[in-house]
């Protein structure tokens, strides 16, 4: 048996200026995902026009191929980071009674770099500035030297202390210095074997919250250019001017709602963001069946659910970074796979709808995204878990302090 004050001390924290290096270092790395797919979206008008060789579909094909490569790569990766994964990362090192507006907060920052996105779209995809033929290419290679600000993270985010002293490090724990003497790996059958027989409700509730936001994030996001130029006229070149409002709204959304999540609770907030977007979308879906809306109004309506959404989106990774087991917490896996479930189907799905030109059948999605979320918030009203204000350790006891037990 092993005891510790480290987690009590973590706790216990004030907010100071290294949480707040922190949350920037992490945030980033949010800021350039989101940034990266508004560009996507903002080029999908672009990569369908004549001489382009793409079709509707083939542009939800490459979103789901996307989202494909995320999952992928968490369910590679995520092994070999274990705690430097961003979720974790918070959990481990931020206080109890600020982990859900640190959380939410960071995970609603990629909305601001898919402001910044479709900012950046307005002057790529303008034709009198750059040529049609580069300007999408630019927009792609400006994706990949940003990837490059993953350092200022690896600077700055330190090694969990609780990893630290778990691996009998005690001192490094104290002092939350770099480097590690020892490296455990949960294998990947131990990490099914704990989601599925240890913790299956606790399984049930991630995938269904995954699932529904991923669904509805993924194929409104990857579509809102298509649906914007096929069924109200916007030019490509000025799409990014939907998408910015939008994106505002959707950072705005969890910076607004994220210290009700520490002080109401995470189930009544979860509850209320997931159940009102869908009721949101619902509503929107019907108003555009009905020609009631134009572009401007239909970005206002997407700003509303994404204000919720974006909110119960960065909840759901709060969530199962704190109702598992230290020793897989950081793993990703369970995460991708309700990410995989509804981002991959979702773009393509809403490619194919919006490839119809059918106004019907563009509400039915939305309404069936709708229907996804509401499914998610109903899981959290029966079997939600109380973890605000708690430590980690209460919400879900480590692997390796059972195994002791026993």
């Amino acid at each position: 048996m092993v005891r510790t004050e480290v987690p009590a001390r973590t706790d216990r924290l004030p907010w100071s200026s290294w949480h707040g290096l922190m949350l920037v270092g992490l945030g980033t790395v949010w800021i350039l995902d989101g940034l990266e797919a508004t560009i996507v979206s903002a080029l999908s008008d672009r990569l369908t026009e004549p001489g382009s060789g793409l079709v509707l579909s083939q542009v939800g094909l490459a979103s789901s191929c996307y989202v494909t490569g995320a999952v992928c790569g968490s369910l590679v990766f995520g092994y070999l980071t274990e705690y430097a994964a961003i979720n974790s990362a918070i959990g481990e090192l931020v206080p109890a009674r600020w982990r859900a507006t640190v959380s939410l907060a960071v995970n609603g920052s990629y909305w601001f770099g898919a402001a910044g996105g479709a900012a950046l779209s307005l002057v790529l995809l303008d034709v009198a500035v750059i040529p049609a033929w580069l300007g999408w290419r630019l927009a792609f290679g400006l994706g990949a030297v940003l990837g490059l600000f993953i350092l200022i993270v690896r600077r700055t985010v330190p090694e969990s202390p609780r990893w630290l002293f778990t691996h009998g490090r005690s001192d490094e724990a104290d002092q939350v210095v770099s480097g590690i003497e020892e490296r455990t790996r949960t294998r990947l059958t131990e990490v099914a074997a704990t989601l599925v027989r240890g913790y299956p409700r606790r399984t049930l509730l991630g995938r269904a919250l995954f699932v529904g936001q991923a669904f509805l994030c993924n194929a409104v996001c990857f579509t809102q250019g298509l649906v914007l130029s096929r069924f109200f006229g916007v030019s490509s070149g000025s799409v990014g001017l939907y998408l910015v409002p939008l994106a505002a709204g959707s950072f705005v959304g969890p910076l607004v709602l994220a210290r009700f999540f520490d002080s109401i609770g995470r189930r009544p907030m979860m509850i209320t963001s997931y159940l009102g977007s869908g009721a949101l979308l619902v509503g929107t879906g019907l108003l555009f069946r009905a020609g009631a809306l134009s572009a401007g109004a239909l970005t206002v309506a997407w700003c509303a659910v994404f204000f919720l959404a974006s909110a119960g989106a960065s909840s759901a990774c709060l969530t199962v970074s704190e109702i598992f087991p230290l020793e897989v917490r950081a793993l990703a896996i369970f995460c991708s796979v309700g990410t995989g479930l509804g981002g991959i189907i979702g773009p393509v799905l809403f490619g194919s709808l919006v490839e119809t030109g059918a106004v019907g059948n563009v509400a039915f999605g939305y309404c069936l995204g709708a229907g996804m979320m509401i499914a998610g918030g109903l899981a959290e009203a029966v079997l939600g878990i109380r973890a605000e204000r708690r430590s980690l350790e209460s919400v879900a006891e480590r692997l390796s302090a059972k195994a002791a037990a026993a």
